[in-house]
């Protein structure tokens, strides 16, 4: 093409930063220089096709190569090593609340324990046991590797720490204050005391000052005549307790999800009755990957507004269910209907879109509603109990094997077969709802469906 080296430096720079504009400008440039060097036309915009397509997405073979070792060697080690695949992971993003909470969902996914940080039995790090991973110490937002250093070395060098007491009495400034305190007995780190974790975190200022009389009155050296001297004791006031979901808020709020249990996990029932499905049950769906106007539940973890380029205000929700973490996109209109209500820590059931874009599954928020409201409508309704049966009637053998082949949940319904004109009781031990009997209903040669 008889390019200079500062025209194939141009070129270079464009395919490198991908600048479409300039590849367009250097593909009659590259043409025109072919030519006069007698390669043909088509053989010419070949060969730029080959380096507009580099400048799109490339890049060298050493380059590949090396990339799909690191892949191979990490799937190797994450099928054959999970264990220590994951906690090696975690350890790596220690200090990443976005990408830890990932980690424990595939956790989850793979059945994998994953134990609360404790005292006595975590580490500064992710570290593996026989049957899980333990969570790390150092991975509690507002307690610092250095200090979890410190108790643990104190730990392995005196013996695991028999009570709060003790554990106050040896450990310097550095975990014994405020802000450490209160972030490790919001994680449950502190739960194998059987003490209530909002006793310490409301009683944080007081237990600190109780230490520093007693660490004054250390160092007078006032023993008694014998050389005894006392031992560090903090007696707890009453306080006002937390219900579940302060206490579940306050876990999420430290660790970045929700571990030892999920808010709406005590609406399960209300949930079911009232149709709502969980994400995941959707996500797992192809039938539901494009269904407008449906029911999903979730707590509220985080709410970013944003402006379009021709000024409408949308905002990404970020929210939780017992199934998984997904976002929403609200758009303008709904956002200034449901803005007010929308607060990080509450739960709600949401009136959605979904749509499979491409093997990614969107979600449009288009109605909220709060989670308490439903509740307490359902228990003052009049309306007709919720219908728990269900009746199924076909003559086809394939339709009954498909029945069959279907992972319905546990729950306390019936499901009653009509095969042939004779009843066949199924079972009695099934959650029975809308979306179970609308499954039921797309399979061939089912003649009906009744809940009842």
């Amino acid at each position: 093409s008889g390019y200079s080296d500062g025209e194939a430096d141009v070129l270079r720079r464009a395919m490198g930063k991908k600048i479409p504009k300039v590849m367009k400008d250097q593909r009659k440039r590259f043409v025109n220089g072919c030519s006069e060097r007698g390669i043909k036309d088509n053989e010419a915009q070949n060969i730029f096709d080959l380096l507009a397509k580099f400048a799109s997405y490339g890049f060298n073979k050493s380059h590949a190569a090396a990339y799909a070792i690191i892949a191979f060697q990490t799937a190797y080690l994450k099928t054959h090593y999970p264990l220590e695949f994951f906690a090696a992971s975690m350890t790596l993003d220690i200090n990443n609340m976005d990408k830890l909470p990932i980690f424990q969902q595939e956790l989850s996914r793979m059945n994998i324990n994953l134990y609360l940080p404790d005292i006595n039995t975590s580490e500064v790090y992710f570290v593996t046991d026989n049957e899980g991973i333990k969570y790390a110490l150092g991975a509690i937002k507002n307690v610092g590797i250095e200090s979890m250093k410190e108790l643990i070395e104190e730990r392995n060098k005196n013996g695991i720490f028999i009570s709060f007491d003790d554990l106050l009495g040896r450990v310097s400034g550095s975990v014994a204050n405020k802000k450490t305190l209160e972030a490790l007995a919001c994680a449950g780190a502190f739960d194998s005391f059987n003490i209530k974790r909002e006793d310490i975190f409301n009683q944080s200022n007081q237990i600190v000052r109780a230490i520093k009389d007693f660490n004054i009155k250390s160092d007078s050296n006032q023993g008694d005549i014998f050389g005894n001297t006392e031992s560090f004791k903090y007696d707890f006031l009453k306080t006002e307790l937390w219900d579940d979901a302060t206490k579940l808020m306050k876990e999420f709020q430290i660790i970045g999800f929700y571990f030892s249990g999920h808010p709406l996990a005590a609406y399960k029932d209300n949930l079911i009755s009232n149709n709502v499905r969980d994400y995941m049950s959707i996500y797992n769906s192809k039938e539901l990957q494009n269904s407008k106007n449906i029911l999903v539940a979730g707590t509220l973890l985080a709410k970013k507004e944003r402006r379009s380029a021709r000024g409408n205000a949308y905002a990404f929700l970020n929210f939780s269910d017992t199934t998984s973490n997904y976002e929403g996109i609200i758009f303008e209109a709904n956002l200034r209907k449901y803005r007010d209500m929308l607060i990080v820590g509450q739960s709600y059931v949401l009136g959605t879109d979904f749509t499979d874009d491409n093997g990614l599954i969107r979600v449009e928020v288009k109605k909220i509603y709060n989670l308490e409201d439903i509740v307490k409508f359902e228990k003052n309704s009049n309306s007709t109990p919720v219908k728990k049966n269900l009746k199924i009637t076909t003559n086809s053998i394939t339709a009954v094997q498909a029945i069959k082949e279907l992972k319905i949940p546990d729950g306390n319904g019936a499901i009653l077969l009509i095969f042939n004109n004779q009843n066949v009781k199924l079972g009695e031990k099934f959650q029975i709802n809308d979306i179970l009997a609308e499954k039921l209903r797309k399979i061939p040669e089912i003649i009906s469906v009744d809940l009842y």
